[in-house]
């Protein structure tokens, strides 16, 4: 899979990062470089909404799997990968907002354990909620283009809505009656197993359950 260079810094204030732009972009070259990738989402301890805003956004928006690296990130980076290397294989670190002297340190154990480390800054001068807000909105647009990517439509999933619905105090009954069939993929839990089996032992097993059950 080639790539284009990182684009490290990615500013999201930028002129070019303009949705109306498709040269030169940092949010769709951000998205090119998480492709087929699983991105770690590291941030100091006091921007640590970030990385769960961005797991979110890359999840719904852009039907991508991240981790959130919580709380002190040294544990992570120095066992996770320590005893197989390869383990980094696919994989991308991003560094969300202003890194301290300990996401320094991880940053630098990483480069020898993952494909690649990336930091995504805050704006120029920007501070507190403003920047946050600035990198969130950021993270909405990697994650439509990476949505792009992937061929998938960026709004939810039917059935995510039926699973709020369910959570908010809908009728549970009444959502199952309105799921539909074909997204679900349901597994014929019997057919499989008789697939890998003798077609008698399977019928032998059926005839056991009728009489624990009389």
């Amino acid at each position: 899979m080639t790539r284009p260079p990182p684009p490290t810094p990615c500013s999201p204030t930028s002129p070019r990062a303009a949705p109306a732009r498709h040269r030169e972009q940092p949010a769709r070259d951000l998205a090119w470089s998480l492709w087929g990738r699983t991105p770690l989402l590291l941030a100091a301890p006091e921007a640590e909404a970030l990385p769960h805003a961005w797991q979110h956004l890359l999840a719904r928006t852009g039907k991508t799997l991240s981790i959130p690296v919580l709380g002190d990130p040294l544990p992570f980076v120095t066992g996770a990968f320590e005893a197989q290397h390869e383990k980094g294989d696919a994989k991308v670190a991003l560094i969300l907002g202003d890194a301290d002297d300990t996401l320094l340190l991880a940053r630098e154990i990483l480069e020898s354990r993952i494909d690649e480390i990336i930091h995504v800054p805050y704006p120029d001068g920007a501070v507190g909620y403003p920047a946050a807000l600035a990198l969130w909105y950021f993270g909405a647009w990697v994650a439509a283009y990476l949505a792009e990517r992937y061929g998938q439509q960026p709004g939810d999933l039917p059935v995510l809505g039926r699973a709020q619905g369910v959570m908010s105090g809908e009728d549970r009954a009444q959502a199952r009656l309105a799921a539909p069939r074909d997204d679900l993929r349901r597994t014929n839990v019997l057919k499989d197993w008789a697939d890998d089996q003798d077609v008698d032992d399977v019928e032998l097993d059926e005839d056991e359950d009728d009489r624990d059950e009389e």
